[in-house]
């Protein structure tokens, strides 16, 4: 744990992208003290809001009780490994990993290393969705038989990354999965899966609009 704030808490936010400005609004708004480290961005959020860079991985480490990470999806596994290693919880930006597989070893290093590991699944903790997982549970509208969810969001599209389905996971990946997140939350687990995307990703990039479907 960290010594140089007591009594308050000392987060260590990795990148400095478009999300970042939430979760730094966040902790600042709980008192906590950030370091900020980021390939690029850092100086400028800094900043903004007050913050602490940290010029190394190691020196964040060292310096913080908790890790943020809100980096590229495709990074997110070494930089968790990462914090893990340094005996550091941490919570990841959605999607954790980019496969089942990698999120499995995740959570089994934190297990290991008796650290705490949070996917950002925020979407569990917005009251309308709340309100509707208590009315599925105490049986106030009956059985579940269809489930229908919709998303919709800005694509950065500066972002190279982002469209770049090897990085990102595609649209289903990096947005529709708060969705797949509900629908287990408030359906139960899953038995099968069919899903088509249209229009389709085209040269490992994907389309500017999506409509995926699952079941």
């Amino acid at each position: 744990m960290s010594e140089h704030q007591p009594g308050g808490l000392t987060v260590g936010l990795i990148g400095a992208g478009n999300i970042a400005h939430v979760h730094v609004q966040s902790w600042k708004a709980l008192g906590a003290r950030v370091l900020v480290h980021s390939h690029d961005g850092a100086a400028e959020l800094a900043t903004q809001y007050g913050l602490e860079v940290a010029e190394s991985l190691d020196t964040l480490f060292a310096e913080v009780d908790f890790v943020d990470i809100v980096t590229p999806s495709a990074t997110h596994k070494e930089l968790t490994l990462a914090a893990i290693k340094a005996g550091r919880d941490v919570i990841c930006e959605k999607p954790l990993t980019l496969t089942a597989a990698d999120s499995r070893e995740l959570s089994e290093a934190a297990a290991a290393a008796g650290v705490r590991i949070y996917p950002a699944h925020v979407v569990r903790y917005f009251p309308e969705y709340v309100a509707a997982h208590d009315a599925i549970g105490a049986g106030k509208i009956g059985e579940v038989a269809v489930a229908r969810f919709f998303r919709q969001a800005s694509s950065p599209a500066e972002r190279g990354w982002y469209r770049d389905v090897a990085r990102s996971g595609g649209v289903i990946m990096d947005l529709m999965v708060h969705d797949l997140d509900q629908a287990r939350w408030m359906c139960g687990e899953v038995t099968s899966v069919y899903a088509v995307q249209s229009p389709p990703s085209v040269a490992g990039s994907a389309p500017s609009t999506s409509r995926p479907t699952s079941r």
